[in-house]
C-alpha cells in the first residue's frame, strides 16, 4: 500500500515532523527528558541555538506521556497572560457555580400548625416545628492562577515553557515564585532556553537552585 503525504507533512521547517523525526537514540535526549518528567520536583531547563531542535524534541516526547500545557514565551508580556493561557488551554471557563444546602427549622406557639407541603411538622407542647431544606448558588469568578495550578497536579499535565528568556524578567520571577509550590507537589516544568540565558530561572529566584536542574545543554539537532 503507497502513502501519500503532503508536502508540509515531509518537509517542516519550523513546525513539528512527524514522518521526518529523528529520535537520535544513541544521543539518548528522549530518554533525558522522559526520565526528568517521571521523576518529578524539579523544574527542568533545555537550553540550546535558536532552530536547534528543542522545542520538536521536547512536544515528541511530551505527546507520548501524557497531557501536557505548551506556552510560547514571545506571547506572554504579563503574569495574566501566562495564567490566562494556561487556564484556555485546560478549559477552566471563567466562572464556577457552586451550590449549598442547608436545613432551617420555623417554629410557631400555640399550636398554630404551616400549612405548607411535603414537610414534617413537630409538636413540642404547644409549639409547631417545620423543618424544611434550603439551598442556594453562589457564582464566583475562577482564579486562573490557582485553577491551573491546581488542575495540572491533580491531572498530570506537564508544563512546557518554550522561549522562556522572551518573558520579561519581573514576569519570570512572579511565574517561578508561583510555579515552587506546585513542583514540591509533583508538577512537571520543562522551560526552554537559548544557552545564554539558561540560568534566568535561579537569576530571577535565589530559593530555586535546590529545584533547578539544567536537562540538556546547548541541544541542537
Amino acid at each position: 500500500m503507497i502513502s501519500h503525504f503532503k508536502l508540509k507533512d515531509v518537509f517542516t521547517p519550523g513546525g513539528q515532523p512527524s514522518v521526518t523525526y529523528v529520535s537520535r537514540d544513541h544521543l539518548k535526549l528522549e530518554q533525558r527528558v522522559k526520565e526528568a518528567l517521571a521523576r518529578g520536583y524539579a523544574i527542568n531547563v533545555v537550553t540550546g541555538p535558536t532552530k536547534s531542535g528543542k522545542t520538536v524534541l521536547c512536544n515528541h516526547v511530551l505527546s507520548q506521556a501524557g497531557a501536557s500545557v505548551s506556552i510560547e514565551g514571545g506571547q506572554i508580556r504579563t503574569d495574566e497572560e501566562f495564567w490566562s493561557q494556561i487556564a484556555h488551554q485546560l478549559e477552566l471557563g471563567r466562572e464556577r457555580v457552586r451550590t449549598e444546602s442547608g436545613s432551617q427549622t420555623d417554629t410557631a406557639s400555640g399550636g398554630v400548625k404551616f400549612g405548607i407541603p411535603n414537610v414534617a411538622e413537630v409538636n413540642f407542647g404547644g409549639d409547631s416545628a417545620v423543618g424544611r431544606t434550603t439551598e442556594r448558588s453562589i457564582t464566583y469568578d475562577v482564579n486562573h492562577k490557582l485553577a491551573s495550578l491546581q488542575h495540572m497536579v491533580d491531572n498530570d499535565v506537564a508544563l512546557l515553557v518554550d522561549d522562556f528568556h522572551y518573558i520579561p524578567q519581573e514576569v519570570q520571577k512572579s511565574i517561578i515564585q508561583t510555579l515552587k509550590g506546585a513542583v514540591f507537589k509533583g508538577l512537571s516544568v520543562i522551560l526552554l532556553a537559548v544557552p545564554h540565558r539558561a540560568f534566568d530561572p535561579i537569576t530571577v529566584e535565589q530559593e530555586l537552585e535546590g529545584r533547578f536542574k539544567s536537562l540538556i545543554q546547548n541541544y541542537r539537532s
